[in-house]
């Protein structure tokens, strides 16, 4: 008889280790996971209106030869002190990112061929804007690019401005004292002014604030009458952040 009870005990706390094992068992791998949360517009309006998400600085890309460079006054790529992107920058203040892509002894071709690398492409940056001046690399060549590849580069520089949503912002052509750069240079300023009219695309012209008919002002040039000075890049900074401010802060 005890050896019946004794087996019927063993029996029942067997039964009982296997229910609590079981329900265990359930709780642990059993049962559904909880569905994941959904996030609602509400919550992801919530989030992109978030004030403390910072927004962006538009990015404005400054492409072009010495003139955008800043040569003579600047005289190390990795600083771009002197140069009217600088000045630029100072005018339009930390609201605006100004990027300075200009480098020495360029023309529209070099331009052309490193948009991608310096303006839609590099990486982490999407730029608003690109002011684009050439010209006066292009005609102090030698020979001086010709007036129809001059036009071929421009319109080849918005188009892919354009394609990238990119606001293209183009750059006449100032004087220069050379009889033959001043020519050449008229007819890239004549074509210019047209086709910026005939496809809307905004032009700027430093011309009348910096130049006289003898070339760029005595007191905005350096001794050689070819390059502005300090001076003369602050002055074109300021007049080129008064001609996009608008458009690059809308």
């Amino acid at each position: 008889m005890r050896v019946y009870r004794t087996g019927m005990r063993v029996i029942q706390i067997s039964s009982g280790l296997s229910v609590i094992i079981f329900a265990l068992a359930f709780f642990i791998w059993g049962s559904p996971a909880p569905p994941p949360l959904e996030q609602t517009s509400e919550s992801l309006s919530s989030e992109q209106d978030d004030p403390s998400t910072p927004e962006q600085a538009p990015v404005v890309v400054c492409l072009g030869d010495s003139y955008t460079y800043g040569f003579p006054i600047r005289t190390n790529i990795e600083n771009d002190d002197g140069s009217w992107p600088k000045y630029m920058q100072e005018a339009l203040g930390d609201g605006v990112e100004v990027s300075n892509e200009g480098r020495k002894m360029q023309t529209s071709d070099d331009l052309l061929e490193r948009f991608e690398v310096d303006v839609s492409d590099r990486p982490g940056r999407k730029p608003k804007m690109v002011v684009i001046f050439a010209g006066m690399g292009d005609a102090l060549s030698t020979p001086s690019l010709s007036v129809d590849a001059y036009k071929d580069n421009i319109q080849q520089l918005v188009q892919k401005a354009q394609n990238r949503d990119i606001i293209p912002v183009l750059v006449m052509p100032f004087s220069y004292p050379d009889d033959d750069v001043q020519r050449v240079i008229k007819q890239y300023r004549e074509w210019l002014k047209t086709y910026a009219e005939d496809h809307a695309v905004q032009v700027v012209d430093f011309q009348e604030m910096l130049c006289d008919e003898e070339g760029i002002k005595r007191q905005y040039t350096d001794s050689s009458a070819q390059y502005p000075n300090e001076d003369g890049y602050k002055a074109m900074g300021k007049y080129m952040a008064e001609q996009i401010g608008d458009e690059i802060n809308s």
